[in-house]
């Protein structure tokens, strides 16, 4: 009869273990194609539009429009001028998200208004806006609501950096679902 070791057999069972969280670690990592969310000025965008991934990847070939864009910028209300945010994300395929708020101080804001958006409307409230690779304009409202969260709006460097989702609608009344979103932006390396 053979005699096997204990301390052998551990070590062979701890490797084994070893390697399949490794395995398991890695596949997990490697299946979430969104940016990791951050607040260092990365020009990052990143979201799940109906459960799909969507990441930027800049305007239409040679239209030298970024991936992202934005940053504070100065909103002109009908009391005041405030300090708000404003990011836009454009793809190739001519997908793009925007998100605008009318404050700059970290919180969680809801896009729960009913508004025209930039640049049509000279003073929007806080909205998310999806627009599709046709050009169908899906924005929120009060009806379909969302919100943005305010992480980092860095009035010295200029980085805005949140999270967001929304469920907004076409003036027909088709919706989109933005989930997951997730921005850092620096105005100064874009």
């Amino acid at each position: 009869m053979r005699s096997t070791n204990p301390i052998r057999s551990c070590v062979v069972l701890l490797r084994l273990t070893s390697l399949v969280l490794a395995d398991v670690v890695l596949s997990t990592c490697s299946q979430d194609p969104l940016p990791r969310p951050s607040q260092s000025g990365q020009n990052t965008f990143g979201c799940l539009i109906n459960g799909n991934a969507y990441v930027p990847d800049g305007g239409p070939a040679f239209s030298g429009i970024k991936p992202v864009t934005g940053g504070l910028s100065l909103r002109f209300g009908s009391i005041a001028t405030q300090i708000g945010i404003f990011v836009l994300a454009h793809a190739k395929d001519k997908q793009q998200v925007n998100l605008l708020l009318n404050n700059s101080k970290p919180g969680r804001y809801p896009l729960t208004f009913t508004t025209a958006v930039s640049p049509a409307a000279v003073s929007p409230k806080d909205y998310g806006l999806y627009i599709s690779s046709n050009g169908d304009e899906y924005v929120t409202s009060a009806n379909y609501t969302g919100w943005i969260n305010l992480v980092k709006a860095d009035t010295t460097t200029g980085i805005v950096a949140g999270t967001f989702e929304f469920t907004a609608a076409t003036p027909g009344g088709r919706t989109v679902t933005v989930t997951n979103g997730r921005f850092d932006v620096n105005p100064r390396t874009q």
